[in-house]
């Protein structure tokens, strides 16, 4: 990903990848979907040669994932992130859309509001969803019934992940729960975080 001339977010992925794919998906969400303040708008997808190019609007600022690493968010911050992305969730929702992917990484801090990015992995509700728990760090972040894929995405994982994302930034920030390996470990790791702490 890189900025284009500081009005768009270029992403581009070789044409008739996998990754080319993930981002025709992307733009297909973005483009059914109404505008709204905390979610990225879809400037332009084409392809060009052999590459597939999603332009989207540049909110600006950090990821929270930058923000948080190092230092603890105020209260006040994290009462507006999730004021912000739970009206993003809320909108998704609401058009049959399940994120599937909410981790501080996907929350920029632009000028005035949060914006939650990158729909890339997101599906239809009530459609059997393809995500895999691997150990990573965006492991931490995601409901216990997403480590089994094939299972049908719902809300429901979006507002956990959500309120893991808030939980953490509480208890610090900077990933406090350990990542996880499989569907118990990360159960056990969003039930207790502030236990699983100095596992990391």
């Amino acid at each position: 990903m890189r900025h284009d001339q500081g009005t768009a977010i270029l992403k581009y992925a070789p044409a008739a990848s996998s990754a080319a794919a993930r981002l025709l998906d992307e733009a297909e969400r973005l483009r059914a979907l109404p505008l709204h303040p905390h979610l990225p708008a879809l400037v332009d997808c084409r392809e060009d040669g052999d590459t597939s190019l999603l332009l989207l609007e540049d909110v600006g600022g950090r990821d929270l994932d930058s923000r948080w690493r190092s230092n603890a968010p105020p209260l006040g911050e994290v009462l507006a992130v999730a004021a912000d992305i739970s009206g993003a969730l809320a909108h998704l929702h609401a058009h049959g859309l399940v994120h599937l992917d909410v981790t501080e990484g996907n929350i920029v801090a632009a000028e005035n509001r949060y914006v939650l990015v990158d729909l890339g992995i997101g599906v239809a509700m009530g459609d059997r969803h393809a995500v895999t728990v691997d150990g990573s760090g965006t492991d931490r972040r995601r409901a216990p019934e997403v480590a089994h894929p094939g299972r049908k995405a719902t809300p429901a994982a979006d507002v956990y992940a959500l309120g893991a994302v808030l939980t953490d930034a509480l208890l610090g920030g900077g990933g406090r729960a350990w990542p996880p390996s499989t569907a118990g470990q990360l159960a056990a790791c969003h039930l207790d975080p502030g236990a699983n702490a100095h596992r990391r």
